[in-house]
């Protein structure tokens, strides 16, 4: 299951460049006026329940505009959809503003600060979550007038056009959405050259660099891993994050040629299509199950984004073993198809072990 806290964005969030970007963008969608950036600073998150706390980020940020005079911006990350999302937020955003209330921090007289909320969410499977006022089972929606201003971003299936057109923002977004360790990178030295902010810059390379760590614990054909978690955590500027890229590329790159090699000489000796059957049914041995898994992979990159197909690789591998039973399922599902294409979306959007869990209550 992937973790509803993604603790790269949140050490992102905590930095006051980066919010003012957030607190721009939002104030130029919402038509809300210029930010004061002097004015951006970090409200002390209370937490309104147990469950409230393990889902949210730990700080939220004030600031005014030149047509508000003060603003909460609340921020979440996930990696799992959540059929609740926008009710879960009110109740959060509400919470904060009652709980400043108590504590004197907000008040009545100078009216409250209007909330807004912008989740980010980088699961697999798309997700588009409802509002409070479609969650309730009412006819006559027009008598719920409950819904906040929110912003959600499915960072890895959204249109590019909708991506922020904030330098910063955008940045984030492309390396998110990027597959491969050296295009992320190049990304993020494409920022680092147009930056004037050295602090900003490193805060940037760090992001790079966790999201790179994605790769950590995937092992090539010979079970070797392709990248350390302790090479990671060394890398403190972009040339040094350039040369870890280019040297996992390689070895990315060489991974999948071996499965798909692998993979297409035991298809063509068996004479079936599209090297159906890349490996023997039961996967007794670890290394028959890695030559199944790239002889999914194989088939996959025909129907799937990259984004996509990147993050089921990185899914797959730590846990293939146990998962080939429903691999060869797929394959067989996939091969015998009107329409493959639908049909390997289908399948990966399931709850089981290829795909993050999802919650739907």
């Amino acid at each position: 299951m992937g973790q509803l806290h993604d603790s790269r964005y949140k050490k992102l969030h905590q930095q006051h460049a980066v919010m003012l970007e957030w607190a721009r963008y939002v104030s130029t969608s919402l038509g809300l006026g210029e930010v004061d950036p002097e004015s951006l600073d970090v409200h002390t998150v209370a937490y309104t329940s147990d469950t409230i706390q393990s889902r949210v980020a730990d700080m939220a940020w004030v600031f005014r505009t030149g047509h508000e005079e003060r603003l909460l911006l609340l921020s979440e990350y996930q990696s799992t959809r959540d059929a609740v999302l926008s009710l879960r937020q009110a109740h959060y955003a509400l919470g904060q503003l009652l709980s400043g209330y108590e504590a004197s921090r907000f008040r009545v007289r100078d009216g409250l600060p209007a909330p807004i909320t912008i989740s980010l969410y980088t699961g697999t499977a798309p997700h588009v979550p409802k509002t409070v006022s479609e969650l309730i089972g009412l006819k006559q929606r027009h008598l719920v007038t409950i819904d906040l201003p929110s912003f959600h971003f499915d960072m890895l299936h959204m249109a590019e056009a909708n991506i922020p057109d904030r330098d910063l923002l955008r940045t984030i977004f492309h390396i998110e959405r990027q597959p491969d360790p050296e295009p992320a990178v190049a990304q993020l030295e494409q920022f680092v050259a147009r930056s004037t902010d050295p602090a900003l810059n490193r805060i940037m390379v760090l992001f790079a660099a966790a999201t790179l760590s994605r790769w950590v614990g995937v092992r090539d054909m010979d079970g070797n891993p392709l990248v350390t978690e302790e090479a990671m955590a060394q890398i403190t500027n972009v040339g040094e994050l350039k040369m870890q890229a280019q040297m996992l590329q390689e070895r990315v790159d060489k991974m999948i040629a071996q499965g798909e090699a692998r993979g297409e000489a035991r298809g063509e000796a068996r004479g079936e299509a599209r090297g159906e059957a890349r490996g023997e049914a039961r996967g007794e041995a670890r290394g028959e199950a890695r030559e199944r898994l790239h002889a999914l992979l194989a088939v996959a990159a025909d129907y799937l984004d990259p984004a996509t197909l990147n993050a089921c690789r990185a899914n797959l591998e730590t846990r293939m073993v146990d998962q080939m039973p429903r691999v060869k399922d797929l394959l067989e599902v996939v091969h015998t198809a009107s329409d493959p294409a639908r049909a390997v979306e289908t399948l990966l959007q399931q709850p089981w072990p290829l795909q993050d869990d999802v919650s739907h209550k």
